[in-house]
Formats: structure tokens, C-alpha cells, sequence
């Protein structure tokens, strides 16, 4: 069913006919003249300013050409050659007042809808625009504009621009629109430029501004486009880090190389010099085969030192590989659980570890039961020779109100200040031959803290023993 228009009604209608008879009535008891047939264009251009449409305006210029002519006839007086002159004037006034307010309207109409049509095109364009006086004034913003700099429409209108984006210098605008009204230059691009834009919570974003002066029958203005490049330095630094981390790599596997290279040798040019005396005692009838058992015991050491290799590097293997889910780890239970694990290791060393109370931390419990089961198993091996080993597992005050701090520390051998670094590299072994290892504990326990976005590293102050310091994410709501 068609919608009838609003005003549209019986009683607009009636309120025609009444302006129209009306009229009549006034041309019926008057003597003919100009004045009174004039009153029919009233309510022609009244309903075409209610109605809005060509069909009312044919209608009522109609009817009242109609009361016009019928009036005349009515009227009082004797009609003379000039009243029906009148009266002709007064039906082509009818219709070229109608013409020209049906005209007024649609032109009105149709500025309206272009108005709606560019502001929607602009509010459908991914970049912020905004249009400004010559001194920075904003009267115009898009939709994009309004999301990005967190305002609502009416506030960011009557802003100025030069508070919102300083890096647009009002004086270099002024001069540019200057220097292309002497050149006549209806449409010219001033600059482009990367910048800063203040947002309403006064938080600042990276933007790229582009600006171009315009002349319009309202003054000089500047047409203000911009792109949020928030996203693109994130990016960037993303892909630096990214790169940075990749060189990181790249050096750590040439020495990963170089090292396995050597420490694989090694061993393998032991067991080719020993196979090789054993061949000649084997050879010398009358030789003691005793020596010969030697040789072997010494092919098997390094058969299991070429074994110890081959394991930690499986290991470091299987840490890249492994599944990274965090949760709420309770550490002092789950180091309690390590050392009971290392109750035989631990008993023959005659050690006494002290685990203090621990907090909650956010973590993956397998990778951290590695880590302080690789932590105190060096501890209990780099003790002092005649001295049982005393370690300590606590909590300390972390300057960061999102980390805790924990610190492992022992009364061992201790590491020297010059190797506090270079101990967490891959197969990095202190001068203790009496030490078995491959040299890679420390380097998978400090890629498992960084892979928690932790740090380790060891106090430099500490000097009865060694000391490691361990930040790790505290749990999710716990300050």
C-alpha cells in the first residue's frame, strides 16, 4: 500500500479550498481589479511548499487558474479589455510563481542530497579528511577522522587543526595559499608530510598528512587528508626486532657449527688414535692385554662424551619443538618435586636446599621444572671438593609490579664475573674436567625464561658461591 505523504491530508485540502473560495468571495463583492486575483497565487506557492512535488504544482496552478477565470465572471463591475488583460497577467503570475517556488525546491533538494552524497562518500573513505579555514578551523571531518582521533562529530568541529596535528605549521599553509592566489592556482598540493596527531585522550599516533589549499565561494580552506600509520610502525618494528632476532640466530648456528665441528672431532680422533694402539698391541704377541682393556675404557669415554652431545642437542631440539602453554605454576611446590626427584643425587653429596616460600607465577610447568632441575643439578656438581653443597631457593621484591624475582644461589666453586655471559651460550664449559656435560644446561634454561618473556642472569655481587636472579611473569590478576 503507497505511504500517503504527512501532508497530504483532507485537511490540507480543505484548507486549499478555503484560501481559494475565499478569494472568490473577496472577487465576487469587489469591483475587478489586479489586487484581488493576485491572492490565488498564495496558496499555489503555500501547498507547493507543504507538497514538494511537480504533480501538486500542475494541480494547484490549475485550480487556481480555474478560480481566476471564475472569478472574473463573478466579479462586480463591469468588466472592461484591461480587466481581462488582468486577468491574464494575474494566471501567468499563477504559474511562474509556482515555477519558480517549485524551481526554489528542487534545487534545495537537490543541494540537500548532494550534501548527503558527499558526506557519505567521505565517511566511506578508509583515510581520515577534514577541511579547515586558512587559520585552522576544522568545519568538515569524515567518519574515519571522528574514529581515529576518538572525538564525536560536534566536538571535533570547531577544532583547530593545529592543536590536533602539530606538525602542520599555520605559516608555511598561509604562505602556500598566498603564493597560489598570485599564480591562480585553483588546486595546489602545499605538502606531505610523516607527523604526529593528538588524540582526545592525549595519547599520540604517527600519521602521514597530506595538504592542499582550496578556494571556494566561502573563503580560502585546506583540504587535510590522513592515514594512521600506527599499524605500519608496528610493523616495522616488528620486522626489526624480527630481523635483530634472525642475526641473532644466524650467529648463534655459525657457532653452533664451528663448535659441534670441533667438540665432535675431537672425541672421534681420541677413538681412531686408541683403535689404532690397540691394533698394534694386538699385533705384539707378548703384549700386556691390560693396556689394551685401557684403551678400550678410554674409546668408550669418548663414545659417551660424543653420546652427551648428541643428547643435548636432541634436547635443544625438543624445546623448539615443544608445545607452549602457560598457566598458574605453584613454584615452591613444583621445585620441591625437582629435588625430590634428585633425592639419590642429592643424599650422596650430603646437600642441604632450603626452599623458601614462592609465588604463583604464569608459566609452562614442564619447561620450569627444567629449569631449576638443570640449576641445582649444576650446583650440586660444581660444588667445593670437601664441602657439602648449601643451596637456597627464595622470592625478592622485583621493581616490576607485573614479574617476580627468584633467586637460586649455592655455596659452590662460583663462576668468574668474566664468564656471567658468555656460561649461557651453547656448549660454554667452565675449565672443570672433572665435570661431566656438554655445556648446554644453562643455554636451554635461558631460552625457556626468554620464551616466557622472563629474564636470567647471575649477581655479579655474590661471591660465596654463584647466584642466579630469575624474573618470570607473575599470574593474571595478582599485583
Amino acid at each position: 500500500m503507497k505511504e500517503v505523504n504527512r501532508q497530504e491530508t483532507p485537511l490540507f485540502w480543505v484548507l486549499v479550498g478555503f484560501l481559494f473560495f475565499t478569494v472568490l468571495v473577496l472577487d465576487r463583492v469587489t469591483k475587478a481589479s489586479l489586487s484581488i486575483p493576485v491572492l490565488y497565487i498564495i496558496p499555489v506557492v503555500i501547498g507547493i511548499y507543504l507538497l514538494r512535488d511537480r504533480k501538486h504544482f500542475l494541480w494547484l496552478s490549475t485550480i487556481a487558474s480555474v478560480f481566476t477565470v471564475v472569478g472574473f465572471f463573478l466579479s462586480y463591475g463591469e468588466k472592461t479589455t484591461v480587466d481581462v488583460f488582468d486577468r491574464g497577467i494575474t494566471i501567468a503570475a499563477i504559474w511562474g510563481s509556482g515555477l519558480i517556488a517549485y524551481k526554489h525546491i528542487y534545487f534545495h533538494e537537490f543541494q540537500k542530497g548532494l550534501e548527503l552524497t558527499f558526506q557519505t562518500a567521505l565517511d566511506s573513505a578508509p583515510h581520515g579528511i577534514l577541511l579547515t579555514r586558512l587559520h585552522g578551523q576544522v568545519f568538515f571531518c569524515n567518519e574515519a577522522a571522528i574514529q581515529m582521533f576518538g572525538y564525536i562529530r560536534a566536538d571535533l568541529i570547531g577544532a583547530n587543526i593545529h592543536d590536533i596535528i602539530p606538525t602542520i605549521k599555520e605559516e608555511r599553509v598561509i604562505a602556500a595559499a598566498s603564493l597560489r592566489q598570485q599564480n591562480f592556482e585553483g588546486y595546489k598540493p602545499i605538502e606531505k608530510h610523516e607527523g604526529e596527531a593528538i588524540k582526545v585522550d592525549g595519547v599520540r599516533i604517527p600519521v602521514e598528512v597530506a595538504l592542499r589549499t582550496m578556494s571556494t565561494q566561502s573563503g580560502e580552506m585546506i583540504l587535510v587528508s590522513l592515514v594512521d600509520l600506527s599499524e605500519l610502525k608496528k610493523f616495522e618494528n616488528e620486522l626489526k626486532a624480527s630481523h635483530h632476532v634472525l642475526e641473532e640466530k644466524n650467529d648463534e648456528l655459525e657457532n653452533l657449527v664451528h663448535t659441534l665441528s670441533h667438540d665432535l672431532k675431537s672425541p672421534l680422533v681420541s677413538i681412531s688414535g686408541f683403535a689404532e694402539l690397540i691394533g698394534t698391541t694386538m699385533d705384539d704377541e707378548e703384549a700386556d692385554l691390560s693396556e689394551a682393556r685401557h684403551f678400550l675404557q678410554r674409546i668408550q669415554g669418548n663414545v659417551g662424551q660424543m653420546r652427551a652431545l648428541i643428547d643435548s642437542l636432541l634436547d635443544l631440539s625438543r624445546l623448539a619443538k615443544r608445545k607452549f602453554d602457560t598457566e598458574d605454576v605453584e613454584l615452591e611446590g613444583l621445585i620441591r618435586d625437582v629435588v625430590n626427584g634428585m633425592e639419590l643425587e642429592v643424599g650422596r653429596c650430603r646437600a642441604s636446599i632450603d626452599i623458601e616460600p614462592l609465588p604463583l607465577v604464569d608459566g609452562n610447568a614442564d619447561s620450569l621444572r627444567q629449569v631449576f632441575s638443570n640449576l641445582i643439578s649444576n650446583s650440586l656438581k660444581y660444588s667445593r671438593p670437601g664441602v657439602p653443597p648449601k643451596l637456597s631457593v627464595g622470592s625478592l621484591t622485583h621493581r616490576s609490579p607485573d614479574y617476580s624475582l627468584i633467586s637460586v644461589q649455592d655455596n659452590g666453586r662460583g663462576i668468574d664475573p668474566a664468564y656471567h655471559d658468555s656460561v649461557f651460550q651453547l656448549f660454554q664449559r667452565l675449565d672443570n674436567e672433572d665435570v661431566e656435560g656438554a655445556g648446554v644446561g644453562l643455554a636451554i634454561t635461558k631460552k625457556i625464561i626468554e620464551r616466557h618473556k622472563g629474564k636470567i642472569w647471575i649477581d655479579p655481587e655474590y661471591s660465596a658461591g654463584t647466584r642466579f636472579f630469575i624474573e618470570l611473569p607473575k599470574r593474571q590478576g595478582v599485583i
